[in-house]
């Protein structure tokens, strides 16, 4: 390892999740068996988001290591919006970057043209990706690279002004934090039934929170008129944390109720 004569920085983006959450432990793999031993071999020192400690907002500090580190790579696994959210912060400052993701990604059409490296966990495919990522530094580091960027057809920051250039790069974050809600929205709305989908406007579902969607689905998974306790018991929750979600439900009019001996039965609305 040559991390301690490393003055190259390569930035990693990539899904992280809650510390000790299987999303953070999986991608700490990959970090630490594809990516880290590459980087080290070839001089650079890698950094990911949960590793910046400076004081400050983490957005900014991010921002910073988008633009001015020498190299980063990017992980398309599980459709991150983050990730794409600081993917194209990178395309848009035109600098080098290394796309990776999992075996049977499926690529987003707009990055559908860039080569991405695949892997998995598996020892041999582990080897590839090694490989393959050590190619494609080279190819970075060489003197004829020249740097694809789909943003900077119609945005060159590069040739503005320092001042011209902090002004672009604000409208370009309004603009995907924009994107990065409604990726969001679309993710989080994909994983409903398809009778949810039909029966909540999108503009609505918009709206929803996470815990009125896992409602919704527990109406169309069991098929029946559903009690409080029923709801409460069948997401693993009190009936307190329930009543809330259930009385917007009501006022939006994605469900009713009806009463029932002493208490009341609520069902999705056709």
């Amino acid at each position: 390892m040559n991390n301690m004569t490393a003055t190259k920085t390569l930035f990693i983006i990539s899904p992280i999740g809650p510390r000790n959450s299987d999303i953070r432990k999986h991608f700490d793999k990959v970090r630490n068996h594809i990516i880290d031993p590459v980087a080290s071999d070839k001089g650079y020192t890698t950094l990911r988001s949960d590793n910046i400690a400076r004081p400050g907002r983490i957005t900014s500090q991010i921002i910073e290591h988008l633009k001015n580190d020498d190299l980063v790579v990017a992980d398309l696994s599980r459709k991150n919006p983050n990730v794409y959210y600081e993917l194209a912060i990178r395309h848009a400052v035109k600098k080098s970057v290394i796309l990776i993701g999992e075996s049977e990604l499926d690529i987003p059409f707009d990055l559908a043209a860039q080569r991405v490296i695949s892997y998995s966990l598996d020892p041999d495919d582990i080897i590839n990706a090694k490989a393959q990522l050590t190619s494609q530094i080279d190819s970075v580091e060489s003197e004829n690279f020249i740097v694809d960027s789909p943003m900077t057809d119609t945005i060159d920051i590069s040739s503005q002004s320092v001042s011209s250039e902090e002004q672009t790069l604000k409208r370009i974050l309004a603009i995907l934090e924009s994107q990065s809600k409604e990726s969001y929205n679309i993710q989080r709305r994909s994983r409903v039934s398809p009778y949810i989908r039909r029966a909540v406007p999108l503009t609505m579902d918009n709206d929803l929170t996470e815990r009125q969607m896992n409602i919704l689905e527990a109406f169309y998974t069991t098929g029946e008129t559903m009690t409080t306790s029923d709801i409460a018991k069948y997401l693993g929750l009190q009936r307190s944390s329930v009543n809330n979600s259930l009385l917007q439900l009501m006022r939006r009019g994605i469900i009713s109720r009806q009463s029932a001996g002493k208490g009341f039965r609520y069902s999705l609305n056709d």
